[in-house]
């Protein structure tokens, strides 16, 4: 996938993970049509996910880089992971449930806080997989390969490669419209059902905004000294009124800021506040990792 492709895919992504979370799911299942709806937007992430294996396989004649590596990597984690959680909270197992929580905000920052938790989530499931019964040895295989592979390149430079025209990049403009369509219809469901509440506000801002990605974004990524996300994280722009929260990944996004050298202030109750200086790219979202100290030491 290029940039466009992923942002896409993204998109779908966080709009199924926002139909599928225990705040959203209650009210969704009120809307006679939004089942409709839901089945549609899995199709298409897997017929997006198809038409990335067909580009992948046509780009043969390329070395796998570090960012490859990665996604190869957190992809089969979400899988798997995604599957245990579904079943441990079936059998309402609220230790495994807590573990297997949120795994994707696990996947975000630097390489070695990535392979570190990525392989934290893995012996978590291979651990219980006599009670996880819906997975199987080859998958604590597959995911163990991945993690290897990446760890292999993870203090390589990523590097860019122009990928060969084939005939998943030919699939894929039609497929990302189909998934617009989609995630439009969703939205105008979830805006005349539930008009101007928190579900339809937080909806247009992990559907539509990141998106289009015609805006300037800026997501902080908040965690502790030893790299556990921080939750209740507000950053705020010191050059204009702007300012934002952690959301449930434990991002705080503000949209439409300034482009060019920017200076930002992050706070977490409990930690030392940090000024940020950042330099914003247009229509691009500047992704910062933040480590906030403890005051109490």
């Amino acid at each position: 996938m290029n940039a466009d492709d992923q942002a896409h895919y993204d998109s779908g992504k966080r709009t199924q993970v926002f139909g599928q979370s225990k705040d959203n799911k209650a009210a969704l299942a009120t809307i006679d049509d939004y089942p409709g709806w839901e089945a549609k937007l899995d199709a298409v992430l897997l017929e997006i996910e198809g038409a990335a294996n067909t580009q992948q396989k046509d780009n043969s004649g390329l070395a796998d880089d570090k960012g490859d590596l990665a996604t190869v990597m957190v992809k089969s984690m979400m899988k798997y992971s995604l599957r245990a959680k579904t079943f441990a909270k079936g059998l309402n197992n609220k230790l495994l449930l807590d573990g297997l929580s949120h795994t994707d905000s696990y996947y975000r920052g630097s390489a070695d806080i990535m392979m570190t938790r990525a392989s934290a989530v893995k012996d978590l499931m291979k651990n219980n997989i006599l009670l996880l019964t819906v997975l199987e040895a080859a998958d604590i295989t597959e995911m163990e390969t991945n993690i290897t592979n990446f760890k292999g390149s993870k203090d390589l430079p990523i590097t860019f490669a122009k990928a060969k025209k084939s005939t998943g990049t030919d699939l894929m403009e039609p497929l990302k419209l189909k998934l617009d369509d989609i995630i439009e219809s969703i939205g105008d469901l979830i805006h005349s059902y539930f008009p101007e509440t928190v579900m339809a506000s937080n909806f247009d801002l992990i559907s539509k905004l990141i998106k289009h990605g015609r805006h300037n974004i800026l997501a902080v990524h908040f965690t502790d000294e030893n790299g556990n996300p921080l939750s209740g994280g507000v950053v705020s722009d010191l050059n204009s009124d702007k300012a934002a929260t952690t959301d449930e990944y434990d991002i705080a996004t503000i949209v439409g800021v300034k482009v060019g050298k920017g200076s930002f202030k992050a706070v977490v109750p409990g930690y030392v506040p940090q000024t940020l200086p950042v330099r914003i790219v247009r229509s691009t979202t500047t992704n910062v990792y933040v480590k906030m100290q403890n005051m109490i030491r």
